[in-house]
């Protein structure tokens, strides 16, 4: 990115001014946010297959809709989201968030997943190799290096070409690589990230036993999935960040928020000698459950980050469902 480029003030997000996301159902959109009451993620192309990007057709685009921001019009599917900010943007041409998505097929069925039953959705989808096409956006520098890079779901490590990619990407140094998985395969490069202390992993476990781990998972993988955590530590300790690896616990009311199971998590969390945890809250749960009272959940939400943060020393992130859940009970009491 040129530092020299021209910026003014509006609301935007990150994604607008400089992010692609590649979704399901062969679509190029700018963002993953599902903003349910306008039916967010404005499109960029549709029925892509994997073809090179016409630089100027793409920024010609993303240039409409920076203008939208700039003009206080935000397209209507942005409207009200919470990822908009007022800040300086720049007004250069080039991508430094990107998104994988475009891949529906996983090794879980994950309960808080629609994808996993979606059968219509999965149907519609057609894979294509994204690796020619990533690979001439990185060599042309119109996707920099000193942006992000993110593998979502389905389940990235089970992509054809996700061990290229993530070798494109260590290659080039990419600043920031965040790989999200359910950890049930094991790869050969997200161990060289490690290693190399170049990627940001997170392991969707969701539960501390097996018993809880086959209910949200719906699939019999505990003990494969912290075989794979307990390879991926040792990679870790061989580079200078202890912080890369992140075991994310998402909460599904009802079925894994006991304080018992928080407690089984942890003490594997510490078994297999990880430094970060993350706390998360179905989404889906939270917008049918939002104005409702969740105290007692938010009770267990702090039970959890007290644990992790002051007892354990972990580090502790909050995504923002379960962050929103959190913000929203304070400002009822008060």
């Amino acid at each position: 990115m040129n530092n020299s480029l021209e910026k003014q003030k509006y609301t935007s997000c990150e994604l607008i001014e400089h992010g692609i996301m590649f979704d399901h159902c062969n679509v190029v959109r700018v963002c993953s946010i599902v903003n349910r009451e306008y039916n967010g993620k404005p499109v960029i192309f549709h029925n892509y297959h994997g073809e090179l990007f016409d630089k100027e057709k793409l920024f010609e685009i993303k240039r409409k809709l920076r203008n939208l921001m700039k003009n206080g019009t935000p397209p209507h599917e942005c409207t009200g989201c919470h990822f908009l900010i007022e800040k300086e943007w720049d007004d250069g041409d080039y991508i430094d968030n990107l998104l994988f998505a475009h891949w529906l097929d996983c090794n879980s069925k994950c309960i808080y997943c629609l994808a996993s039953t979606d059968e219509a959705v999965k149907r519609q989808n057609q894979h294509y190799d994204i690796y020619p096409a990533i690979k001439d956006l990185v060599e042309r520098n119109i996707l920099v290096s000193s942006g992000k890079v993110d593998f979502a779901g389905g389940e990235p490590t089970i992509y054809p070409e996700f061990e290229k990619l993530l070798h494109l990407f260590i290659e080039h140094k990419f600043k920031e690589i965040c790989v999200n998985t359910s950890g049930i395969k094991y790869s050969p490069a997200i161990y060289r990230a490690l290693e190399e202390g170049m990627i940001n992993l997170t392991i969707s476990v969701d539960a501390g036993s097996k018993e809880v781990h086959e209910k949200v998972k719906r699939v019999q993988s505990f003990d494969k999935v912290w075989g794979n955590i307990a390879e991926y530590s040792k990679a870790q300790k061989k580079s200078d960040n202890q912080f890369q690896m992140c075991l994310k616990y998402l909460v599904v009311p009802d079925v894994n928020d006991t304080l018992d199971e928080f407690d089984k998590f942890f003490d594997k969390v510490i078994e297999n000698d990880v430094k970060s945890v993350a706390l998360s809250l179905d989404m889906f749960w939270y917008e049918e459950h939002k104005s409702e009272d969740n105290s007692e959940l938010n009770r267990k939400f702090d039970y959890f980050i007290d644990r992790a943060k002051n007892k354990l020393g972990l580090d502790i992130r909050v995504y923002p469902w379960a962050e929103w859940s959190l913000i929203h009970n304070k400002a009822e009491v008060k």
